[in-house]
């Protein structure tokens, strides 16, 4: 789910991009943390309808999900992969592809 959602994310701010931008600035999108996808680079690219959900109810979960992933990478936390949080962060990752067509 993560690879999809950071992925779509992605493929999204990159898309939006003006082709005039200079390759300086291309490299650090390129490389940024899905962090500032998530809170800084994709949600200007949103109506203010879409803007007031994400922000709202599917920017948290994102997070979270990223949260965890890290956490079970990272430190192997694998208690934390229960089916209840798995299929939530599912439902959050069909709520971002919906988002943005």
């Amino acid at each position: 789910m993560c690879i999809a959602a950071e992925t779509f994310l992605r493929q999204k701010v990159w898309a939006s991009l003006p082709s005039a931008m200079g390759d300086d600035v291309r490299a650090y999108v390129e490389q940024a943390n899905i962090d500032k996808y998530i809170n800084k680079f994709f949600p200007p690219l949103l109506n203010e309808e879409q803007s007031v959900s994400y922000k709202s109810e599917l920017r948290p979960h994102l997070n979270g999900l990223f949260k965890i992933r890290n956490d079970i990478m990272h430190a192997g936390a694998s208690n934390l992969a229960s089916r209840e949080r798995c299929f939530a962060h599912l439902q959050a990752v069909r709520s971002l592809f919906a988002l943005v067509p």
